[in-house]
């Protein structure tokens, strides 16, 4: 006959069944009759559990708790409010604290390396870093948001007949002219601070690029420079001639300077056309949406098409691919520049270098790159739309755990040892018995985990009544200037609420009058 843990544990089983019999031989002759430990046997017949269900002695949380907690953090994670270490913290202890009820003493609590020891016990979870989100980003990232984007868009693009040849992106991008980044060099002395001399002019230039579906067609950038006239210094030999030069003080584009670029992409993109229209994708920006803008393009059969809101990193062409290796470039001249002498990087030598940077970009490969990695040229939207599909991960299914016994009479049981004796004083067989056991755990951890949730609901209902009382206090002034203690903020408050309650006392008593 075996004697592995498994085959001892079932003749145990047997043994308890034949216990439970009417007229039962005692204890020792059944240890005898199968074959078990008699000392095993006692101490199951009295309700210890086995070694391989009884919970570890330094465990704080039973089997049940550590379920329904693991069942709870499950729930969060789905609706993408992730537990941090500390609400695992809070919420074991929370738990410990109602299964402590009304006993004397202080309820127990969970060590410093407690969440650790958890989270190895359940390799399941990983710690990941968890970042804000505008809610408005989080709603525009949204597949079904994504898609029907998608779906306007191929739209128009069969109704006018928009080739990839037609398809255009233009967007706005920056650069701090003399900021280099750090570069590797060969060097025979690995323990030296290698530096080279930089002035570091943060001095920040905007470039306004446009790029088309099939890379065939060009259009010259515009380039923005902070200030309010032109320097000959600027305009030199080493710049093509027909790169748009536009100056603002702040550095950025506006809306006349986008008037003045949807002129200069007409004139480049006149004798480009292989159709009838122009499709113009670009982000929503206001300079982008005036009055005058959308009439220029109406007026040379340009259909302008803006990206949702928040998504430019992943749907337009530009900020997807070509922009990275534009700023790789760039840093590349500085770095060049540098090693050759240059302590003070400027306008003049940004705009000297700028067109060497722009042909290392705007190759046919990135261009085309840029398109087919948004799904847009060649048309495959599902790359987009199933990367954010796969980030909403449905509910787990289990199945239902099996119906239990039509006699069987439910009992507040609360844990595995009187789970265990209970069990053992049903008139039933080893197998059902068996499967029983794991209805009741499952009935346990549900309870435990609903209490969490209640809890977790009771602690926002809790938070947003505080927040709504905080935010509608009214908005007076205070005082005017100067400064103020806290205290003395309410104690002027406090007068003018009393002054107005006797002037409103006052005015009520006239009126009964």
């Amino acid at each position: 006959m075996s004697n592995s843990y498994c085959d001892i544990e079932e003749r145990i089983e047997d043994a308890l069944y034949r216990l439970g019999q009417p007229e039962a031989p005692p204890v020792t002759a059944v240890a005898r009759e199968f074959n078990v430990p008699y000392q095993r046997l006692l101490a199951r017949l009295h309700g210890r559990p086995s070694k391989s269900t009884r919970p570890p002695t330094n465990r704080k949380l039973t089997e049940e708790q550590e379920s329904a907690l693991c069942q709870y953090l499950n729930a969060l994670d789905e609706i993408y409010m992730s537990a941090t270490r500390k609400h695992c913290y809070t919420t074991a202890n929370l738990i410990l604290a109602r299964a402590h009820g009304s006993k004397p003493g202080s309820p127990p609590t969970i060590g410093k390396q407690w969440v650790a020891n958890f989270l190895n016990r359940h390799p399941e979870y990983y710690i990941r870093t968890q970042r804000p989100l505008d809610l408005d980003r989080q709603f525009a990232q949204y597949p079904d948001t994504i898609e029907r984007w998608f779906e306007a868009l191929h739209q128009i693009i069969v109704e006018k007949g928009i080739t990839a040849r037609n398809t255009w992106n233009f967007d706005e991008t920056g650069f701090r002219i003399g900021c280099a980044k750090p570069a590797k060099v060969i060097t025979r002395h690995p323990n030296r601070r290698n530096i080279i001399p930089s002035s570091e002019n943060r001095m920040w230039i905007s470039i306004v690029e446009a790029i088309n579906g099939d890379a065939t067609a060009k259009v010259p950038p515009m380039i923005i420079l902070p200030g309010v006239m032109h320097l000959q210094g600027w305009h030199c030999n080493d710049m093509p001639g027909n790169y748009l030069m536009a100056v603002s003080e702040s550095g950025y584009s506006n809306d006349d300077l986008a008037i003045k670029w949807i002129k200069h992409f007409v004139r480049f993109t006149r004798d480009q056309r292989e159709g009838a229209y122009i499709l113009l994708l670009f982000d929503g920006a206001w300079e982008h949406c005036t009055k005058q803008f959308l009439e220029a393009c109406e007026e040379n059969n340009i259909i302008p098409f803006c990206f949702p809101p928040h998504t430019t990193h992943f749907l337009q062409p530009l900020d997807v691919v070509a922009f990275q290796p534009y700023k790789h470039w760039h840093s590349k001249a500085v770095n060049e520049a540098l090693r050759t002498g240059c302590t003070n990087f400027n306008q003049v030598e940004f705009l000297a270098e700028i067109s060497t940077i722009r042909n290392k970009t705007f190759k046919t490969s990135t261009v085309k790159a840029s398109w087919r990695e948004t799904g847009l040229i060649p048309w495959n939207p599902a790359i987009i739309v199933e990367k954010f599909r796969a980030r909403v991960v449905p509910p787990p299914t289990t199945p239902p755990p099996p119906e239990p016994p039509s006699d069987y009479t439910p009992k507040q049981l609360t844990s595995l040892i009187q789970r265990t004796r209970y069990i053992r004083q049903l008139p039933i067989s080893p197998s059902v018995r068996r499967s029983l056991l794991p209805v009741l755990k499952a009935g346990l951890v549900a309870a435990e985990a609903n209490e969490l949730y209640q809890y977790q609901l009771a602690k926002t209902e809790a938070a947003e009544k505080a927040r709504r009382l905080r935010q509608s206090q009214p908005r007076r002034m205070t005082q005017r200037g100067g400064v103020l203690y806290a205290s003395e903020a309410r104690g002027i408050t406090k007068r003018r609420e009393e002054k107005e309650a006797i002037k409103n006392a006052r005015r009520t008593a006239r009126q009964a009058k």
